[in-house]
């Protein structure tokens, strides 16, 4: 089994405190904020059943802190704000975002939206004291709030919001020894009853957001089956210490993010961790045998990948969500598995919200609860079985591909440096 992690440290989560304006953090033994301001929470109110559907989203957001020839194509404070609208608009009960900055967190959190909904895993401080409202539209701006109180990330990370609250949050770095290359996952721990409205039977479930080593090279490859075997077994081994009437619960866990599966043998770590791929599950067709491709970066689709990376001709699954069979056994598919994020925020410039596509499923809670244990689809796991035996692909793109894509984009950022 994986040696112990180096860093599995159990952090608080914040919720707006409409009375004082601020985020405040949740520490252990106290009644969080009620997510609906009221100036006198109580726990019943701050532990509100959310709504139908249990909807769990992703996206990788794509970073603003690129250097100004990359800025001037992907238009960061742009895309920032379109980032709260449709967040707004998806109306997620539980999102992770990776490649989130400080000016992006800044930003999520001065969100009437957010404030009024969600716990967040992470809060930026100003550093004069007091929470950050807003920062204004510029790259880098709001750099005096740097205070990150769990450390999730620097200069980006993993980012989770939920409506409902954390009953434990963990940072936990899946690398090992490699914190040079470290990309620290966040868990959260929850309680189904706090989904479900029914009468809390101490049953738990765990979500991270997991954003593994990207470039589609075989060190890398090693290491994403490291991070992502590394964060699945501190979910199993944490969620197997649960009670639930004087008995350990089945590990029911949700694994989501960019987690940069470059080549399709990487479906085996699916298999290998026992795990659910939710897009191929909820899309399979029976008549054709296959399910769709669900390419979440897609340089034929997304106009602004091929002028973010000059040359870009890859399409490409990079992004999942996973789940153990025993969370189907608790909550059962209300919908399938979707992209969202798709649409350009200004097509005739190529800005994308992100360079990648988000993916989110809907989820409900089965009745009667417990149900009998979910049995996957034998032939999704047959066509996942039979991805893993591929062998690696040879990449497509290379420095060929980006040297002759350089005249246009030459051309392509003088366009931009007029204001195009």
């Amino acid at each position: 089994s994986p040696l112990p992690l180096p860093r599995q440290v159990c952090m608080s989560s914040s919720c707006y405190n409409t009375s004082t304006s601020v985020w405040v953090p949740i520490t252990e033994g106290t009644t969080p904020p009620s997510r609906f301001n009221t100036s006198t929470p109580t726990t019943d109110t701050a532990k509100t059943s959310v709504a139908s559907p249990f909807r769990v989203s992703t996206l990788n957001v794509l970073a603003d802190i690129f250097p100004k020839p990359v800025e001037m194509v992907i238009q960061s404070p742009l895309r920032r704000q379109n980032h709260l609208e449709i967040i707004e608009k998806l109306d997620a009960t539980i999102l992770g975002l990776n490649e989130v900055t400080i000016t992006i967190l800044t930003q999520l959190l001065g969100s009437p939206f957010i404030q009024q909904n969600y716990y967040v895993s992470e809060a930026a401080v100003v550093s004069g004291g007091g929470t950050t409202s807003h920062v204004d539209g510029n790259t880098g701006a709001g750099s005096a709030m740097t205070t990150k109180p769990n450390g999730t990330f620097g200069p980006h990370g993993c980012l989770l919001l939920s409506k409902i609250p954390f009953q434990e949050l963990w940072v936990v770095d899946t690398t090992r020894d490699d914190r040079k290359n470290a990309r620290d996952a966040v868990v959260g721990v929850f309680k189904v009853s706090d989904v479900s409205g029914e009468k809390d039977g101490g049953e738990y479930f765990a979500v991270a957001s997991q954003h593994t080593l990207a470039y589609q090279n075989e060190i890398n490859y090693l290491k994403r089956k490291t991070q992502i075997a590394n964060i699945c077994d501190f979910m199993v081994s944490h969620l197997e210490k649960k009670k639930a009437g004087g008995h350990a619960t089945t590990p029911k866990f949700v694994l989501m993010g960019d987690l940069n599966m470059h080549y399709l043998s990487e479906d085996g770590f699916v298999v290998d961790n026992n795990l659910v791929d939710l897009w191929a599950e909820t899309n399979y067709d029976a008549t054709t045998n296959t399910f769709p491709v669900g390419y979440t970066y897609d340089s034929q689709t997304n106009g602004m990948v091929s002028h973010y990376v000059p040359g870009e001709n890859r399409r490409m699954r990079l992004d999942r969500i996973l789940c153990t069979p025993a969370l189907l056994s608790t909550f059962s598919v209300q919908a399938p598995c979707a992209m969202w994020a798709t649409d350009a925020v200004d097509e005739g410039r190529c800005v994308w919200p992100s360079d990648h596509y988000g993916l989110t499923i809907d989820l409900t809670t089965t009745t009667p609860s417990p149900a009998k244990e979910y049995t996957l689809n034998p032939a999704v796991r047959t066509l996942l079985e039979a991805n893993a035996k591929i062998p690696r692909e040879k990449p497509t793109y290379n420095m060929w591909k980006f040297a002759g894509a350089m005249p246009y984009h030459v051309w392509f950022l003088g366009k931009k440096a007029i204001g195009y």
